[in-house]
């Protein structure tokens, strides 16, 4: 990722599918595949309208993920069905089901609502007894400079040069400040 812009254009972009196809390639992986029924089925990822992987070197994997809005918990005051923190459920979800069926891989996961506004980049690590995911939660109709920074950072972060895990753990550390940065701009706001 060369620049804010580009990743900002991305991130803005990020509505389906396709297209976050071309973020996953502007950090370095292979262009993704769609997942047929059985092989989502066989990953848990019942909850999810499309599904697609994208190879990386090694163990590293990226899976671009549409989810449905029936997908969605249902409404409650606290938690509307288009609201950020239930697409972060969601995508919560999807992590324990990897974590517990493909162990073996260093997953990056990015996934659009079909119809809304958030796009959610994360991933997790897994210390046996809990999952402990860290995330970018960006609304790409309002766009802060940080969310295109931590966009750019991800792409920096997957140097070939670079271990698997040594690359993994960069993503934690990325997207770990990603969601402190959102969460400081959200309070000073209030």
């Amino acid at each position: 990722m060369r620049t804010l812009k580009a990743a900002a254009r991305l991130l803005a972009s990020a509505t389906s599918l396709e297209t976050l196809g071309p973020i996953v390639t502007a950090l370095g992986f292979a262009e993704p595949r769609e997942l047929d029924e059985e092989t989502q089925s066989a990953l848990g990822l019942t909850l999810c309208a499309r599904v697609a992987v994208a190879r990386g070197r090694g163990a590293l994997r990226a899976l671009l993920v549409e989810i449905s809005e029936d997908a969605v918990p249902g409404a409650t005051a606290s938690m509307p069905p288009r609201s950020p923190a239930a697409l972060r459920d969601i995508v919560s979800r999807i992590a324990q089901r990897l974590a517990s069926r493909a162990p073996q891989l260093l997953w990056l996961v990015l996934a659009v609502e079909r119809g809304g506004n958030t796009t959610v980049v994360t991933t997790w690590r897994d210390d046996g007894s809990r999952i402990r995911l860290a995330a970018l939660v960006a609304d790409r109709t309002c766009l802060v400079d940080s969310d295109a920074e931590t966009i750019c950072a991800l792409g920096a972060a997957t140097d070939a040069s670079s271990s698997d895990i040594l690359t993994h753990e960069r993503w934690m550390d990325v997207l770990g400040r990603a969601y402190l940065t959102r969460r400081f701009y959200r309070t000073l706001e209030q």
